[in-house]
């Protein structure tokens, strides 16, 4: 009767399936758990072994953790993360705060997960994709960086200046189409928001040699916009938003005006 009352309390298994790198292994218990070498190793999983339920929810656990630790490492490997984000990734795992912190220590001991390596290989990034240093900054701070590891971080834009003259003197070709001030504008728009110092982006801008030869291009604005009305001052406000100077306007609609006398 004795015996009967403890294999009713403990919970053996019923078979044992390798499949892959793991482990497929059905409990009296009707559960199944695919286990690694390691665990089998230290639970010492064999047909003949029996577990109390209170080790059996031990080992439960510990296989959860351990397919959460190989999940960790693929979403870590796949791309590189800091310690936040990995913490969020653990959140969706359904993992409370005591398991989180144990994958997040296996993983600080495997090495794959340093935030001082992924600031400087974020730093890399930036440099090489032309970002300024508020950008570099405020991405950082997304990521759950620690202030201070940011605010120690050396990143000096202004090793960029002159590559980023040469690259925008190149984007400005694209915009020959526009008045000098409009291309300035749009110029202006694109470096703020890559990240850099308003003194740096002026100090890019008036070096770049900015195409001027507009007059074939504000005559066809001239006349789009005096099909449409016969108000001075509408035409002046069209021509104005399109990034014309105000003189150049002027002299042109009056030229205009003195023609059609």
């Amino acid at each position: 009767m004795t015996q009967l009352m403890n294999d009713d309390k403990e919970i053996g298994i019923v078979s044992i399936e390798k499949k892959g790198k793991q482990f497929i292994v059905s409990f009296t218990n009707d559960c199944e758990l695919n286990i690694t070498p390691d665990l089998m190793v230290e639970y010492r999983v064999s047909l003949d072994k029996r577990y109390t339920k209170e080790e059996f929810k031990i080992l439960k656990k510990d296989v959860s953790l351990s397919k959460a630790l190989d999940k960790s490492i693929n979403h870590i490997t796949y791309k590189l993360r800091t310690k936040h984000e990995m913490v969020e990734y653990l959140k969706l795992l359904k993992l409370n705060e005591e398991e989180i912190n144990t994958i997040l220590n296996k993983l600080k001991k495997l090495g794959f997960i340093n935030d001082s390596l992924y600031v400087n290989s974020f730093k890399e990034e930036c440099i090489h994709s032309y970002k300024g240093e508020r950008y570099f900054k405020y991405q950082l701070k997304l990521k759950g960086i620690d202030e201070e590891l940011i605010n120690n971080t050396l990143y000096n834009e202004m090793e960029l200046i002159d590559e980023l003259i040469e690259k925008y003197q190149k984007e400005e070709l694209r915009l020959v189409e526009y008045p000098k001030q409009k291309q300035r504008e749009k110029l202006f728009v694109k470096l703020t928001s890559a990240g850099f110092s308003t003194s740096h982006i002026n100090q890019i801008l008036d070096n770049i040699n900015y195409d001027e030869s507009i007059d074939r291009k504000l005559e066809q604005d001239i006349e789009k916009i005096m099909k449409k009305t016969n108000d001075y001052n509408k035409r002046v406000t069209y021509l104005l938003s399109k990034g014309y100077n105000y003189s150049l306007i002027k002299e042109k609609l009056e030229e205009r005006h003195e023609n059609e006398i």
